[in-house]
């Protein structure tokens, strides 16, 4: 179970404004998450997946040291830009400014 905290958090993420201050971007959908999962040069922060989905992905993140959260279709839906929300959710650091460590 996510808090109410951290849906308010990721809530925040959708404006421009926050993702900003907080340096952080969210990415939604299989073929976007499993990008970022593919690619070393981004720093994913968390992982939310829908339970009972927790199979689908299980070969991207056998390998992954990001914390996982499984959490129910209802809590996806209130962090999800989608009108259908995606089974996978994902936390990450903004690439501008790791652009300039890597």
């Amino acid at each position: 179970m996510i808090s109410k905290t951290r849906i308010k958090d990721i809530k925040a993420l959708h404006q421009p404004k926050f993702r900003q201050i907080y340096n952080k971007f969210i990415a939604e959908g299989d073929k976007v998450c499993m990008e970022l999962l593919k690619k070393p040069k981004y720093k994913i922060d968390q992982i939310l997946i829908t339970s009972g989905n927790e199979a689908k992905y299980e070969k991207y993140l056998k390998d992954s040291t990001v914390e996982t959260e499984i959490i129910s279709p209802r809590e996806m839906e209130q962090i999800s830009l989608l009108k259908t929300p995606s089974d996978i959710f994902c936390c990450s650091k903004s690439w501008k400014k790791m652009r300039i460590f890597c």
